[in-house]
């Protein structure tokens, strides 16, 4: 099993380490060590929901759509992005931030809940224990009192400074959250975010992309926001 493989070889490396280093608290051990601490089982387990939950077919697939479908109508985003995966630099922080301002601008899903675990007031507002509280995010990161300009594609906002209007850091972390937070996160999302990464950056080194409709995609919202057919991409060879 593929996850196995890669926790024997965690397992090696801790072995290796181990003897090399200092005794060190709980607090301070990788995750992996403290699953191992547990139940062998119980880290095979973990990375295997790791795997699954970052390969999520439906999930990736719709974001790197709506990706490829930003940048096909936003052809200078497109032509700069192009720029920074032909340098063959590791690094690609335009890229990042063309994905992560296609998930502000088409999210994958509509928001995240959490149960109330006790009352609370806030701003006046009295919410009951058990009660369950939606976090609208996929309303919220398109206000204009959250994101200047929040119908365009621009994906420097996530890379600007300081004082710039476009800052990211200028409205609330909450406000957009496309893997959720907190304990209950998207555990694979390390793993998801280098799966779009390698193919939005394989895609746009090899073709110019175009939208060839005057229609919008489709998107089809139930538990995740699909993007249904019919897809009037064109893969240009460049």
């Amino acid at each position: 099993m593929l996850t196995k493989y890669f926790i024997d070889e965690g397992i090696k490396k801790l072995e290796k380490s181990t003897n090399n280093s200092v005794e060190t608290s709980n607090a301070e051990k990788p995750v992996l060590e403290k699953l191992l601490d547990i139940d062998v089982r119980i880290a095979h387990i973990m990375a295997s929901d790791m795997l699954l939950a970052g390969v999520d077919t439906a999930a990736n697939t719709a974001a790197a759509i709506a990706t490829l479908y930003l940048l096909a109508l936003n052809p200078e985003k497109q032509n700069k992005l192009r720029e920074e995966v032909l340098t063959g630099h590791t690094r690609k922080p335009y890229l990042r931030a063309c994905i992560k301002e296609s998930l502000r601008v088409l999210p994958v899903v509509n928001g995240n809940v959490r149960l109330a675990t006790k009352e609370y007031n806030l701003l006046g507002y009295k919410i009951p224990k058990d009660i369950l509280i939606g976090f609208s995010h996929q309303y919220m990161s398109i206000m204009a009192e959250h994101y200047p300009r929040p119908d365009e594609y621009i994906p420097e906002r996530w890379l600007a400074e300081k004082g710039d209007p476009l800052f990211y850091g200028n409205t609330h972390p909450f406000v957009m959250a496309p893997f959720g937070f907190g304990v209950r996160s998207c555990i694979g999302r390390r793993i998801a975010e280098l799966e779009m990464e390698s193919l939005v950056s394989k895609i746009v080194a090899n073709f110019r992309i175009e939208w060839t409709s005057s229609e919008c995609i489709q998107i089809a919202p139930t538990s995740l926001n699909y993007i249904t057919e019919p897809f009037h991409f064109a893969f240009k060879d460049l």
